[in-house]
């Protein structure tokens, strides 16, 4: 056989393999889960797909719980958070109803964390935002004008998303680079608090609402938090820590919070309050698929609440170890 003939061996294999490649996509069928959810599936499909040799097609979301405004844009806000359409294939055809890939993520975890889709996809959620729009630069303690009532206890300061560059939520926006830290483990110190003053803490706390199917982890105390939060005072004295609360529910229930160096977040979008999370140079992951997407995106130190369903990354930290 001629070096020829071997080229053009290797080139039909390759093709032939390619050809016969099995083509699976995220769950296309209507259901009622919320976004941490239904994008805890979607990372799970994509990293599915790579390490079993497949090939992944993006279904759009179809429909998604917890539009309490009943926003007309509800899902194509969702669309533009991930940023997937325009970055991966869309479907061309309908699929029988797939398996969720969920239980995939959660029993190969580490080879799951350390993928290149994976990577992929952390590049691909950066590529349409700028941190610098996720947290005020006021140091921890300072009062804020809009905040006569109770100065001790800051609101909310971070941009809204109509402050945004370019509109709500535009395709792209110009300049908004990302550099995470080389080693966030080590350094404990991120982009956010290098320009800002601060070392912000994003904390989920998981309360029920009217839309909840699973109540489990809502019941959590405010105690159970605040004690999170007392021993990170000590464990990172060095630094100027600032705590966000991300929470739903009626201000006077967080009223065990009030510090100067709290902000409480309420009822704040999901689109603002996911890319906190993700952004924070810390995250406390509550028991949730939302704040846990946030975890799996971020790049910065992560703190897990210990939770059944699902397995931590295996560099995040329990806050069972404090």
């Amino acid at each position: 056989m001629t070096i020829n003939n071997i080229f053009f061996l290797i080139i039909f294999i390759f093709f032939k393999i390619y050809s016969t490649q099995e083509i699976i996509t995220n769950s296309n069928t209507k259901y009622s889960d919320g976004f941490g959810s239904q994008f805890h599936e979607i990372i799970s499909t994509i990293i599915y797909a790579e390490l079993n040799n497949k090939k992944f097609v993006y279904t759009p979301f179809k429909e998604m719980d917890h539009n309490y405004k009943e926003d007309s844009d509800f899902i194509s806000k969702k669309e533009w958070l991930t940023n997937f359409t325009g970055n991966f294939e869309l479907t061309q055809h309908k699929f029988n109803k797939t398996n969720k890939r969920t239980e995939f993520f959660n029993e190969n975890i580490e080879k799951c964390s350390k993928s290149e889709s994976l990577k992929k996809i952390k590049k691909i959620f950066r590529a349409n935002k700028n941190i610098k729009n996720y947290f005020s630069n006021k140091a921890a303690g300072e009062s804020s004008e809009t905040d006569q009532s109770n100065p001790a206890f800051a609101p909310s300061t971070c941009k809204t998303s109509t402050d945004r560059q370019g509109g709500v939520y535009p395709e792209h926006v110009e300049g908004a680079g990302y550099s995470p830290n080389t080693n966030p483990r080590d350094k404990a110190r991120s982009v956010l608090a290098t320009e800002n003053k601060n070392f912000n803490i994003a904390i989920h706390v998981r309360r029920p609402n009217s839309h909840d199917t699973r109540t489990e982890g809502t019941d959590l105390p405010n105690k159970f938090y605040l004690n999170i939060i007392n021993n990170l005072r000590n464990l990172y004295k060095a630094e100027n820590l600032l705590f966000h609360i991300f929470s739903q529910g009626d201000i006077k229930n967080f009223k065990v919070f009030e510090s100067k160096d709290t902000i409480l977040h309420l009822d704040e979008s999901i689109e603002d309050t996911f890319c906190s999370m993700v952004f924070a140079d810390m995250l406390i992951v509550g028991p949730s698929s939302f704040s846990y997407v946030a975890g799996i995106l971020s790049e910065n130190l992560v703190y897990y609440i210990p939770f059944v369903l699902l397995n931590p990354l295996p560099h995040w930290k329990s806050v069972e170890k404090f």
